[in-house]
């Protein structure tokens, strides 16, 4: 469906993959299929969890997981400029994390 909206939807020029909702394996996913945002770290987050979504990352968390889906990790503001921070070096240069398990609930 992502990939089909980018297709007819070419007037809209950015996609925020919804990765505390939906988890961060299928954040990663939407990149692959036309999504260019990963979204951002949550400082505190009350709506999503008490749905029953706890879905949890921190910064090197999201730019493993967009290195990880073959994209460069890059900070923007809420225009889509670019935000270049020194201290993203450090974050980037950790090459190994264990990716974390994609879990799946069913609903009796």
């Amino acid at each position: 469906m992502l990939a089909v909206s980018r297709l007819f939807l070419d007037n809209i020029q950015h996609i925020q993959a919804s990765w505390l909702t939906q988890g961060i394996r299928l954040g990663q996913a939407a990149l692959r299929f036309g999504a260019d945002d990963m979204g951002s770290i949550m400082i505190e987050e009350n709506v999503v969890s008490a749905a029953g979504a706890n879905n949890e990352a921190n910064e090197r968390d999201l730019r493993y997981q967009i290195r990880e889906a073959g994209y460069r990790p890059q900070q923007r503001d809420i225009l889509y400029n670019y935000i270049d921070r020194e201290d993203s070096i450090d974050l980037d240069s950790r090459r190994s994390m264990p990716l974390k398990q994609l879990s799946v609930a069913f609903a009796d």
